[in-house]
């Protein structure tokens, strides 16, 4: 005779609902997420038990149930409608859910410099160099306009040293980006990464690009 599963379930040394918990797995096994009516069905289910207690009709979900709630919202992977419905049952009976804040791992320095040479090298070539302003500033000895080949060797070479030259400079921000800067053909260059390697847009960057370059 198997032994009896006992009520509670212990993590931590908190005590959660385990027929909760088993509901919540069992319900998010379709497509993985937990419905508007698999929420429903969640707080009915936690009711029962609260009042299976003789506890009455809760002004606030208390205890190893409210426990469980929080850790289901926590944890579970909700559709938007389920969640939506699964916080605002709960706030009905008094109990404030927050989602845990997961910390979104991050990318080391020699990786963001990586990206934002790539980000400088693409943006060069395909953003700054059609631009009106590099028209207007750069020509060839017959005053003619410069093409990615009359640049490509030399934007290749300074893009490679960038973020590491003698003027070149590295900022972080206390969220984890870091802010390139040096320069690029002669050309005063900066570009930011954030700590999951997205580069920023830079609001003075031209036709699209993520690049800033400065023209005097």
């Amino acid at each position: 005779m198997k032994p009896k599963k006992s009520y509670y379930k212990q993590e931590d040394g908190v005590k959660y609902d385990r027929a909760l918990l088993e509901k919540a797995d069992e319900l998010s096994q379709g497509d993985g997420r937990i419905s508007k009516a698999d929420a429903t069905a969640l707080v009915e289910e936690s009711l029962d038990a609260f009042q299976a207690k003789d506890r009455g009709t809760p002004e606030a979900l208390t205890g190893v149930e409210g426990q469980t709630l929080k850790k289901i919202y926590e944890e579970g992977n909700f559709t938007q409608a389920g969640r939506d419905v699964f916080e605002q049952a709960n706030q009905d009976y008094g109990l404030h859910l927050e989602p845990a804040v997961h910390e979104v791992p991050g990318i080391t320095p020699d990786q963001q410099l990586k990206i934002a040479r790539n980000s400088v090298l693409h943006d060069f070539e395909h953003c700054f160099l059609p631009s009106a302003d590099f028209k207007a500033t750069f020509r060839d000895d017959n005053d003619q306009e410069l093409t990615w080949a009359d640049a490509k060797a030399d934007v290749t070479r300074d893009t490679a040293t960038f973020g590491t030259g003698p003027n070149d400079e590295i900022h972080e921000d206390p969220d984890g980006s870091r802010t390139f800067t040096g320069y690029i053909w002669g050309v005063y260059t900066e570009v930011s990464v954030d700590k999951t390697g997205k580069v920023q847009p830079h609001v003075s960057a031209v036709n699209g690009g993520n690049t800033y370059f400065e023209i005097d």
